[in-house]
């Protein structure tokens, strides 16, 4: 998977932010497959907010291994830690969309995870059960395994 860096500003919680979000290649890691038993590096997402005088609200390295309640399927065990990308601010939370899956760029199969961060910098992640339809409906379990190609 190619290397992707990722910079926007936000406006939250009576401030501004800067989010910076870069994935690249881990060859530290154990080497993940696709669909077709190629084998790729893993990644790691390093995720930092920068408040507006500067300092650092919030800096972490991701790994597959953080997300390791949601990979007990072929998609997690074999699957690469595929991106984070900011999705909005609202209240007291910074929303990031997560998805672990196959390596392969042409490949639709992940796991879809939303990550949030708290203003006291408190990580929380969870299954994500909202279609980007546009209604925004919550899924149901028939539906959520649909969507993950059960």
């Amino acid at each position: 998977m190619s290397d992707y860096t990722m910079n926007k500003t936000v406006d939250w919680a009576d401030s501004r932010y800067s989010i910076y979000i870069q994935r690249v290649a881990d060859e530290s890691q154990p080497m993940v497959k696709d669909e077709q038993g190629n084998e790729y590096y893993d990644n790691v997402i390093s995720l930092k907010v920068v408040r507006a005088d500067g300092s650092t609200f919030f800096e972490r390295k991701f790994k597959k291994e953080d997300f390791r309640e949601f990979t007990n399927n072929p998609y997690g065990k074999n699957g690469a830690l595929l991106g984070i990308v900011f999705d909005k601010a609202e209240a007291d939370n910074l929303f990031f969309a997560a998805s672990i899956g196959s390596p392969d760029a042409l490949s639709d199969e992940y796991i879809p995870l939303v990550l949030s961060i708290s203003r006291m910098g408190d990580v929380h992640i969870k299954k994500d059960t909202q279609l980007d339809t546009g209604n925004n409906k919550p899924m149901d379990e028939l539906e959520a395994a649909e969507a993950e190609g059960m």
